[in-house]
């Protein structure tokens, strides 16, 4: 965080009016966390494999001379393309053990579900579309093609997969409680009536992959936090009014 320590009024300033001061705060919080992680050998032989194989280079001759194109050095580039990992790598480390604590949190928001669905205005068509589609399911994709007024109508209904939270409250809690492959009765939301048929509901699960989002989203979290705070000692260290 050397960076942060050398900014001066000026070029506090001079950050502020452009909007930068922030991403600046953020980027150096970043790499003083990644300084402290270690690119392995193991990191550095596949990387450069790879941009011998993707580059067609024969030997270091050729590889030297391919970094000196770019402007980089070895180290320079191992360093930038191992960012993300190395980062992935510490967020795990740090905040895998509150993983868990956050998915309950947020599990609605990671269920992902499918639905068909049809707008309409007039109630009386609504419920003459239901009692077609319940004697022809297969009917569905045609009907919303031909009467749904929402975009929905050029994807033949369907909807997803999108998070299960989305969307109006009255719709969420319908799916929530809706049997697969069922329709269901016309209901009225706002300035429409919904006549929607739930497809497919995949739940969220506590996987590997889960606990990496949410050790980055805990993550996240934090260094929103923490950009906050530097940029408000900066802003009460020169007493310096900006337009934010």
């Amino acid at each position: 965080m050397n960076t942060i320590k050398c900014i001066n009024k000026e070029v506090y300033e001079l950050l502020s009016r452009n909007q930068l001061l922030n991403s600046l705060i953020k980027s150096e919080l970043i790499n003083s966390i990644l300084d402290e992680r270690e690119v392995t050998e193991e990191m550095k032989i596949n990387i450069k494999q790879n941009i011998f194989k993707n580059q067609n280079l024969q030997d270091d001759d050729q590889f030297n001379e391919w970094l000196k194109s770019k402007n980089s050095t070895e180290e320079e580039l191992i360093h930038l393309i191992t960012k993300n990992q190395r980062l992935e790598t510490y967020c795990l480390e740090k905040y895998s053990h509150m993983a868990e604590a956050r998915f309950l949190k947020r599990k609605d928001g990671l269920d992902q579900v499918t639905y068909s669905l049809i707008r309409i205005k007039e109630s009386f068509l609504a419920q003459e579309i239901f009692f077609r589609i319940e004697e022809n399911p297969s009917a569905f994709g045609d009907l919303a093609n031909q009467y749904s007024i929402g975009s929905e109508n050029s994807s033949r209904g369907i909807v997803g997969p999108v998070s299960l939270n989305q969307g109006h409250p009255q719709l969420v809690s319908l799916l929530k409680n809706s049997t697969p492959g069922e329709v269901n009765q016309p209901i009225r939301i706002e300035d429409f009536w919904v006549i929607t048929r739930l497809e497919n509901l995949k739940k969220g699960s506590l996987n590997d992959e889960t606990i990496k989002i949410m050790s980055q989203e805990i993550f996240n979290d934090w260094l929103d936090d923490k950009v906050k705070e530097i940029a408000n000692k900066l802003h009460n260290s020169f007493k310096f009014n900006t337009k934010k």
